[in-house]
């Protein structure tokens, strides 16, 4: 049982109250988007990973002459399925990011950026690098996975 300070100044927030600083680089200053900013982050490796196996899977199933069997086939048309879902993600993410921290004009412009295939590494390194960045401002921890979501609820 915690013992409640008599002697506290009305003015000070409780103890046990979330965190009231405002979000630094979050165009609204919320708290709320910055755990949406980290969330959405969270997307990018999932694109890496997706397109990258995609990829593979695609150039595993080129033939080197000939025609593709029905297997073949098969798992062509799933990496070329799995790529589009990852490329999908990267949109949805950059655009969610953007949207947060520049404002929707700059985030619809990142979004396009990512319908083409050589600019879509290019577009999420940029919003990679400004997540990570409005994300340490805060004085969260941030990996290759993201910054952990449970240090937000802290």
């Amino acid at each position: 049982m915690e013992a409640i300070n008599p002697y506290q100044s009305p003015d000070d927030p409780p103890t046990d109250a979330p965190d009231l600083r405002p979000a630094l680089g979050v165009l609204s200053g919320r708290r709320k988007d910055l755990r949406r900013v980290a969330f959405a982050q969270k997307g990018i490796p999932v694109w890496i990973a997706m397109s990258s196996g995609s990829v593979l899977l695609i150039l595993a199933t080129l033939p080197q002459w000939g025609w593709l069997t029905r297997r073949q086939e098969l798992y062509f048309v799933i990496g070329l399925g799995v790529l589009s879902l990852g490329n999908l993600a990267a949109i949805v993410c950059s655009y969610y990011i953007g949207r947060l921290i520049y404002g929707w004009p700059k985030g619809l412009g990142l979004a396009l950026l990512m319908g083409y295939p050589v600019l879509t590494v290019v577009g999420l390194v940029v919003i990679n690098r400004s997540a990570n960045k409005v994300l340490r401002q805060n004085g969260l921890r941030v990996g290759y996975f993201g910054a952990r979501l449970a240090d937000l609820d802290a």
